[in-house]
């Protein structure tokens, strides 16, 4: 080391502590300087986790690509995700043309099939992340595919350069073992292979890229299954009424709503504040199964409608996902019609029993006016009647055979005739508009000659 010309300098060389301490100090900084630029990395790459979160489209995720492109220094970066059947799909990418990798979107591959490729030997540093070269990676070319016309060439030149073909594969594993998804890296922008550096900070991302597409996939599952649940409570034909551990009504179905008029003005408030005439009849079963008791129900209960009409009402009150103390849900089941319809069915069947029982009796009488008697008898077991009278044709001319009349009270009601008489047998009367005791044809008009 030659000492400066100026005399009036004393030069003296650096001590050897003090070089080493120089060279310790760079170092240090450039270790600093190192993470800091990758807690920088993980910083972007984490808001860019969260636009996956809150967004969960193709845009969210090539943001993360281009984050991944960005901090590990690569051209190409693509992004798997599985879906529900365990089948990764091409959803995002950085550094390909559009056009290119719309077209490669249609190339899948199953969760097992990637775990397959992965030998044991391809994963660096016993981590996650597998450099597998070109001809283990043409085992699944279309799915895995980074390749393009036109696209940059690396010369290798050494043991730690990077070879034309090889790929980057970071498996994308939940905490719960379940692989997510995988991110595809071609082509580092310093043509090394990744130095355990790069190594740790893409398996960084990988975790937490597994963690967020779990969780958005967990949400997106749960959004399904509430809609789910919602179009089966609302296609129930019967009402459903969910009620808290206080007594309040939590929310109603469409059944509720259209059938039984309520409205969400009843969300908030108890049975007995938004409709005391229906608590007053399954009040106290809902206080049991809020107590903790078994499922209460009532049957056959009358009440009247929001119009003030008679209604009949089925209704079973059930503890909440079978958990004490968690609130209730009230099935309201409206039988009216069904009722109705039922009684109905059920005169016509007593009329039809009558009638078969009556036809038995009148075809069992051989005397022609103990016939017309038990006709007449049993036709009163079919339609109530006051008057009853029996008409016997003959070609085009009527003729009366019996009249009957039904006691009310202790007296008869009045007919033709006397009090309590019955006109005789084969009279022969017109219609309405003839007169007492002439033929009529059978048109009821007054016969000829």
């Amino acid at each position: 080391m030659t000492p400066p010309r100026s005399s009036s300098t004393h030069w003296r060389p650096k001590p050897r502590w003090v070089t080493a301490t120089t060279s310790a100090t760079t170092n240090c900084a450039s270790v600093q300087t190192h993470c800091a630029s990758a807690s920088n990395s993980l910083t972007g790459f984490r808001n860019s986790l969260g636009a996956v979160l809150h967004d969960r489209s193709g845009r969210a995720m090539e943001a993360v690509a281009f984050s991944v492109q960005n901090s590990a220094g690569f051209d190409q970066v693509v992004m798997l995700l599985a879906d529900d059947e365990f089948v990764l799909h091409r959803v995002a990418q950085a550094g390909i043309p559009v056009d290119i990798f719309r077209e490669s979107q249609v190339s899948t591959l199953t969760t097992a099939s990637l775990r397959a490729l992965l030998d044991p030997e391809y994963h660096l540093h016993g981590t996650n992340v597998c450099l597998i070269p070109a001809e283990q990676r043409n085992r699944q070319r279309d799915a895995l595919e980074t390749r393009f016309d036109g696209q940059r060439e690396i010369q290798a030149s050494g043991p730690e350069t990077w070879h034309d073909g090889d790929l980057l594969v970071v498996q994308m594993i939940a905490p719960s073992g379940r692989t997510i998804g995988a991110m595809l890296l071609d082509r580092p922008f310093n043509d090394l292979k990744p130095d355990r550096t790069t190594v740790d900070l893409l398996e960084t991302f990988a975790y937490q890229a597994a963690n967020a597409a779990e969780s958005t996939t967990l949400y997106n599952q749960a959004v399904r299954l509430r809609m789910l649940n919602e179009a089966v409570v609302n296609s129930i034909q019967q009402g459903i009424v969910v009620i808290n551990e206080t007594g309040r009504i939590v929310t109603i179905n469409h059944t509720m709503r259209e059938a039984f008029q309520w409205t969400d003005r009843a969300i908030g408030y108890t049975l007995e504040e938004y409709r005391p005439e229906l608590a007053q009849l399954i009040g106290y079963a809902i206080d049991v199964v809020l107590a903790g008791g078994q499922p209460q129900e009532m049957t056959d209960a009358s009440t009247y409608d929001h119009e003030d009409r008679p209604q009949t009402l089925n209704m079973y009150v059930y503890p909440l996902a079978g958990q004490q103390g968690s609130g209730a849900v009230l099935l309201i089941e409206d039988t009216t019609e069904r009722r109705a319809l039922e009684q109905a069915i059920q005169v016509r069947a007593d009329q039809l029993g009558a009638l078969t029982l009556a036809s038995n009796r009148v075809t069992a009488s051989t005397e022609r006016s103990l016939v017309i008697l038990n006709a007449m008898t049993e036709m009163h077991r079919l339609l109530p009647y006051q008057t009853m009278a029996v008409w016997r044709r003959a070609g085009s001319v009527l003729t009366l055979e019996r009249r009957r009349r039904r006691i009310v009270g202790g007296c008869a009601h009045r007919g033709r005739g006397r009090r309590g008489s019955h006109p005789s047998a084969h009279q022969r009367l017109s219609g309405a508009a003839a007169g007492r005791g002439q033929p009529a044809d059978a048109r009821g008009q007054p016969a000829a000659g």
